[in-house]
């Protein structure tokens, strides 16, 4: 046990023995490598970021007149670096998302869609919903968050359309080979 004639020897180096009626498994390895070349591990980055809110000083400054729209990217340009350098990067959107106003601030937030675009623009990938905010607009509003999410193409997490929808509430992505889950929860939603 620990040193093996063949690869595929080595491939299970568990040797399970019945010992008076108990299965019990030894395992047994060697230094060294026998000529077997090991598999480097798989490295992956995250970047996991904290609460995506605009307030409405955030909302008013992301508003340009030269475009006729809400572009929230100048807002976000000292962040681009460590996202961008991420494989894979999520944050808390903790807003409701709408294609018209009136938009609103703390405490029934109401943010324009155009933030998800951007945030998609940015290199994110995924957003967690399910936050005290998420309801703040009710249903419409956490459906139109929910569409405004799939039409910038950015996968969500944590809040749901319909009992269909939430019957799978673990979204898995694939990050540079390795298999990650995401979970999305909230203690509560402010009451409604």
């Amino acid at each position: 046990m620990g040193t093996y004639a063949s690869q595929e020897d080595a491939a299970s180096p568990v040797y399970l023995a019945d010992v008076g009626g108990i299965q019990v498994a030894f395992l047994g390895y060697t230094y060294g490598t026998n000529g077997i070349t090991p598999t480097p591990p798989t490295v992956a980055t995250l970047a996991v970021c904290g609460d995506v809110m605009s307030h409405m000083p955030v909302t008013n400054d992301a508003w340009d007149e030269s475009q006729g729209r809400y572009d929230y990217t100048p807002i976000f340009e000292q962040a681009r670096p460590y996202v961008e350098g991420a494989d894979y990067a999520v944050a808390n959107l903790e807003t409701t998302l709408s294609t018209e106003g009136p938009y609103s601030g703390y405490p029934a937030f109401r943010s324009p869609a155009a933030l998800a675009e951007d945030l998609k623009e940015l290199g994110f990938d995924l957003m967690l919903t399910a936050n005290n905010h998420c309801l703040d607009r009710g249903y419409s509003g956490l459906t139109a968050t929910l569409d405004a999410l799939d039409g910038a193409g950015l996968a969500h997490v944590g809040t749901y359309a319909s009992q269909e929808d939430a019957a799978s509430p673990v979204y898995l992505a694939d990050v540079g080979g390795i298999q990650v889950a995401f979970l999305g929860y909230t203690y509560g939603t402010n009451g409604i």
